[in-house]
């Protein structure tokens, strides 16, 4: 499911072209090498003062929804070695084990592009808010993103955020695995009655029984099979519906919420380092201070800034 825990999990799999082009020297070079520098020139998330001095964030940073992005380019999938199979089988069959299986290989690179981010007040809207996450990050950093894209199939026709959106949900494939990484306690699940369930089975079962017996006769016992299967379905895919709802969105998980509480959480280790062995006066005064000085209510007030990694 692509929402999940109150935050849009998009994966994009874009095909990289293959005819060659020259680079910013005239040099002939294929687009998925081309590609590679720039994701390697890319700023990523500043994880030491010095980059963070250095002033190159993420332009990811830029938007203040993004919780995580990635970039990765798919050339060949994995070889796994060869299909296991019984020794003994091999040997009834004498197959021959230096004789090659076939191998999957792709036609060209592909982009992937991993994105959690805020839906934000777009929530309900039909595709959960990722068009307008997408217009919002194409207006923050589409010089990046198009320099990014320019190297894939299709991107040609993009000249706005709106075609920008468009682009990326046709390149879009289901999330079925999203990792939910804010819920502290266990996220309330899916309540299902067995006895509701169970009750409705027996009711369903025996009416439509009883009248087809008084009915028909002899073909009670098939009524009582066809009911119960009938039964005993509606309430599998009632299951498997209940089981499908994603889980609600864990308490301060926006992304300007979980940015305040890094920032908090670092100060107050050093804080409580610092009031070690104060007197109770003096560590009810200095709280007084921190408290004034850091505004834990305050989510516009000082925090980490987004695209910095500290501790």
């Amino acid at each position: 499911m692509n929402v999940d825990g109150g935050h849009y999990f998009l994966t994009v799999l874009s095909p990289v072209r293959v005819d060659p082009q020259r680079d910013g020297a005239g040099r002939v070079t294929s687009p998925t090498s081309s590609l590679r520098d720039v994701l390697a020139t890319l700023p990523t998330a500043a994880q030491s003062a010095a980059c963070i001095a250095g002033g190159r964030q993420s332009p990811f940073s830029r938007c203040d929804r993004t919780h995580f992005a990635r970039f990765v380019v798919i050339d060949q999938p994995a070889f796994n070695g060869r299909v296991p199979v019984d020794s003994l089988v091999d040997a009834i069959r004498k197959t021959d084990l230096l004789a090659h299986q076939p191998v999957d290989n792709l036609s060209t690179a592909w982009l992937l592009w991993a994105v959690d981010f805020d839906p934000g007040a777009h929530a309900n809207d039909a595709d959960g808010g990722l068009h307008d996450y997408l217009v919002n990050l194409w207006n923050v950093m589409g010089a990046e993103l198009a320099a990014v894209y320019r190297h894939c199939y299709g991107f040609e026709a993009v000249k706005n955020g709106d075609d920008f959106g468009h682009y990326i949900r046709r390149c879009q494939v289901e999330t079925t695995m999203p990792f939910n990484d804010y819920w502290i306690t266990s996220p309330p699940l899916p309540t299902i009655s067995i006895p509701r369930i169970a009750a409705a089975i027996a009711v369903f079962t025996l009416g439509v029984t009883g009248l087809v017996t008084w009915k028909a006769g002899a073909w009670g016992w098939v009524a009582l099979l066809l009911s119960l299967a009938v039964s005993v379905y509606t309430a599998y895919r009632y299951i498997l519906g209940r089981g499908a709802r994603p889980f609600a969105a864990a308490p301060h998980s926006n992304l300007r919420t979980v940015l305040k509480s890094l920032y908090l959480q670092q100060h107050f280790a050093r804080f409580a380092i610092a009031q070690q062995g104060a007197a109770a006066a003096d560590l009810h005064a200095a709280f007084g201070r921190f408290v004034d000085a850091h505004r834990p209510d305050d989510l516009a007030g000082p925090s980490q800034a987004p695209g910095v990694i500290q501790s």
